[in-house]
C-alpha cells in the first residue's frame, strides 16, 4: 500500500493512532511504500531542524520509495486538469494508480465511514481474501478518462468512473452496490442493489 504524506507527517507528529498502525503493519510485515514526491514534501516542512532532517530522513528511508518520472507526470497532470488537485496530490495519487495499489490517506473532511485507518486496512485485506483483485492496466486509465470526458464526470464521482472503467476493460457488466445512482447505465455498468438478489 502507499502511503500518503499526510500518514507520514501524522506519524512524526507523534499522533497514537498513525503511530500504532504502522507499526502493527509492519510487524504483519506489510510492504509499506512511499512516493519520492512524499519525500519532498515531509522534508521540506519549515519546522525541521538540521538534526531533525537527519532523523526524518533515516525515517523515510525505511520505505520503499517510488521515484516520480514522465510516465506518472503524465498520469499526474491529466488528474490534477480534471479534478483540480494540488499537483503534490496528483503525482501521488497517480503512482499509486500506475502501480495498482491503496492509497492511505485520510482527508479529515471526506472520511465517509468514519473508519480509522486500521479498521479500513482490516476491512480490504479481508475483502481480498475472499475475491479476486482485478489488475488496473494503462488502458484502465484510457477508458476511465475517455468516460469522464464523454458522460461530463466531475468531483468525488470520478472515483466511482474509474471503478466503472475498471469493470468495463476486464468484461464485469455487473456491480454490487448500495449507491446504485452513483453508476447511471450510461457508462456501461449495471448496477445492482443488494435488495434486488433478495427479493428475485
Amino acid at each position: 500500500m502507499l502511503l500518503d504524506s499526510n500518514i507520514l507527517i501524522a506519524y512524526l507528529k507523534g499522533e497514537p493512532s498513525i503511530i500504532e498502525t504502522l507499526s502493527r503493519w509492519r510487524r504483519e510485515a506489510r510492504v509499506l511504500v512511499i512516493s519520492s514526491i512524499s519525500v519532498a514534501e515531509v522534508l521540506a516542512l519549515p519546522v525541521l531542524t538540521p538534526s531533525d532532517i537527519q532523523i526524518v530522513t533515516r525515517f523515510l528511508r525505511t520505505f520503499l520509495s517510488i521515484p516520480f518520472d514522465d510516465r506518472l507526470a503524465e498520469t499526474a497532470a491529466r488528474l490534477a486538469r480534471f479534478h483540480r488537485l494540488r499537483l503534490p496530490d496528483a503525482a501521488i495519487a497517480a503512482t499509486a494508480i500506475d502501480h495498482g495499489m491503496p492509497l492511505v490517506t485520510r482527508p479529515q473532511a471526506v472520511n465517509g465511514l468514519g473508519w480509522s485507518i486500521g479498521t479500513a486496512a482490516e476491512a480490504i485485506h479481508g475483502l481480498r481474501e475472499h475475491f479476486p483483485l482485478l489488475t488496473q492496466t494503462a488502458e484502465t486509465v484510457d477508458r476511465w478518462f475517455e468516460l469522464v470526458a464523454r458522460c461530463q464526470v466531475a468531483g468525488k464521482r470520478a472515483h466511482d468512473a474509474r471503478l466503472a472503467a475498471l469493470l468495463l476493460v476486464h468484461g464485469v457488466e455487473q456491480l454490487l452496490t448500495f449507491n446504485t445512482a452513483d453508476f447511471p447505465s450510461t457508462w456501461g455498468v449495471n448496477a445492482i442493489h443488494p435488495q434486488q438478489l433478495l427479493t428475485q
